[in-house]
């Protein structure tokens, strides 16, 4: 929603320059040429010439076009804060769904009332202040609605600050036409919808895939450096779907969202924490106490990750922490050997324990360019061409 209200303050403002650039032309020929255009030297026939008087003088020209640009650069204002306001209102909705997961028991938690509940919050509440505006103000004129929708009213209005355009809003409203209006605000839903959905990025789901529908079927080129993706994967990439050697190089982005559930699936993570505390404050000699808290730090990313390839549990890596700094990507590098595995295709999977949960998370498959099948080849072709040599050797 911000990056859509960027996007409707950068076109209502080019559209405010563009009119107030001609706006000025008009300003400066006014000072220039105060008669306005020269119609005995142009020579015209009648009725271009009656075409062109409203040019005449420029001052017509002016006021029309002082009025455009103060109405678009007011429209501007009040579109980005309309947008605001909604992202504010979900954002209140949002926290509220999330301290009501902090406050009632476990065995309380069900995504179906949570539905439910916040269903019936944007009824009563986000609903009739949207139709409302809408529909130009329509519902205070209904006299019985109004005693009933007033409070719900300036509840919204304090909880999406609409008193920063409320003005702006009803100036317009009492002095354009209404069919304009109307068009000029289906306009600014359609694009906002359109916009709010195709830029989702849908950072709250933890899948890895660019296409998240396809988790186990694609071979998406996010999953590849090689192929210089946009974007690429945010969860766990390789050089390249085709691997000509036996190392097997592996990124796994970190997830700042994830680190408690990092520390909590960390095996012995408390005791760790307190013997470094425990080593800082007894040995003035420990100079790197730096370098070893960042250890327990790699030891708890090494315990939350798992990987497979073909359903075969890889020993765990050496893991590296390192950036990606082409896509400004922090994580862990690890370089696996691949070399038992048969020239062909194989399937790599990385696991997430998140929440007692072994959850998949990334599933890359990859052409292994060399191995047994390359070397049992040549070995097939040097006995036949032995066998076919007129020596027999």
């Amino acid at each position: 929603l911000l990056k859509v209200a960027t996007y409707w303050l950068i076109l209502m403002l080019i559209v405010h320059l563009a009119m107030r650039s001609i706006w000025l032309s008009f300003v400066g020929l006014s000072y220039a040429f105060p008669h306005g255009i020269n119609f005995d030297k142009l020579k015209f026939q009648p009725s271009i010439t009656q075409k062109l008087q409203k040019y005449q003088g420029f001052e017509a020209s002016i006021i029309k076009l002082e009025r455009i640009c103060s109405t678009m650069y007011s429209v501007a204002f009040l579109l980005v804060m309309a947008t605001i306001s909604a992202l504010v209102y979900f954002t209140i909705l949002t926290f509220l769904v999330v301290l009501l997961v902090k406050v009632l028991p476990d065995h309380l938690h069900n995504d179906r009332v949570f539905d439910q509940f916040i269903s019936l919050i944007v009824l009563f509440t986000g609903l009739p202040y949207l139709i409302d505006f809408l529909t130009l103000g329509g519902l205070k004129r209904v006299k019985w609605f109004w005693w009933i929708y007033r409070p719900v009213y300036f509840m919204m209005g304090v909880l999406t600050f609409a008193s920063l355009y409320r003005g702006i809003y009803y100036g317009l409203v009492s002095n354009i036409t209404r069919w304009k209006l109307i068009i000029g605000l289906l306009i600014f839903i359609l694009f906002t919808g359109w916009r709010v959905h195709t830029m989702e990025d849908n950072f709250l789901d933890r899948t890895t895939l660019i296409n998240s529908q396809s988790l186990y079927l694609s071979a998406d080129e996010g999953y590849y450096r090689d192929s210089h993706p946009e974007p690429i994967g945010d969860w766990a990439h390789i050089q390249s779907a085709i691997i000509d050697n036996n190392v097997l190089e592996l990124f796994v982005v970190h997830k700042r969202r994830l680190e408690s559930d990092i520390i909590s699936a960390c095996p012995d993570y408390e005791k760790l924490q307190q013997e470094h505390q425990k080593k800082i404050l007894t040995d003035e000699h420990y100079s790197w106490g730096i370098v070893r808290s960042d250890s327990i730090n790699l030891h708890c990313l090494q315990s939350f990750y798992s990987i497979e390839i073909d359903s075969l549990e890889i020993p765990r890596p050496i893991w590296k922490m390192h950036k990606m700094s082409d896509w400004n990507q922090q994580g862990m590098l690890a370089w696996i050997d691949i070399q038992p595995f048969d020239r062909g295709q194989h399937m790599l999977r990385v696991y997430a324990y998140a929440k007692d949960r072994k959850t998949l998370v990334a599933n890359i498959p990859f052409f292994k360019n060399s191995g047994h099948h390359i070397e049992n080849l040549i070995e097939t072709n040097s006995h036949r061409e032995e066998n076919n040599s007129p020596t027999g050797n």
